[in-house]
């Protein structure tokens, strides 16, 4: 039997890995369409954007941005939420990363890892 206090309420998920600020525009390709976003925060496994719509859970996109002190990333993922604003102007969706390429997710750790926010 699980203990309780490892339990997860529901609704509610446990990172994998820590995040970092990262306030950059991000391009999104969504069924046929580009767009460009702004992230939000970033990690290893995935980073939360912007989007003026709300968009499925499960859908799959593809990201393209730049790390800073790092390359170019164009990274296929999907979202796994999607919830509206504070100020309820627009929705923050987190998209985690499918196989994200070894060099590029140790750039984004040395990026969260790096002390100078």
């Amino acid at each position: 039997m699980q203990d309780a206090a490892l339990r997860i309420p529901t609704g509610q998920f446990r990172r994998k890995y820590p995040r970092r600020n990262f306030r950059r525009e991000v391009g999104v390709l969504l069924l046929g369409n580009y767009v460009v976003s702004t992230a939000i925060e970033i990690g290893e496994g995935g980073l939360s954007l912007t989007s003026k719509t709300a968009v499925a859970v499960d859908l799959d996109l593809v990201l393209s941005f730049q790390i800073p002190s790092g390359g170019f990333v164009s990274v296929r993922g999907e979202i796994k939420t999607c919830r509206q604003n504070p100020e309820k102007t627009g929705y923050i969706l987190g998209f985690a990363f499918r196989n994200l390429v070894f060099e590029r997710k140790r750039e984004i750790r040395s990026y969260v890892s790096a002390q100078g926010f």
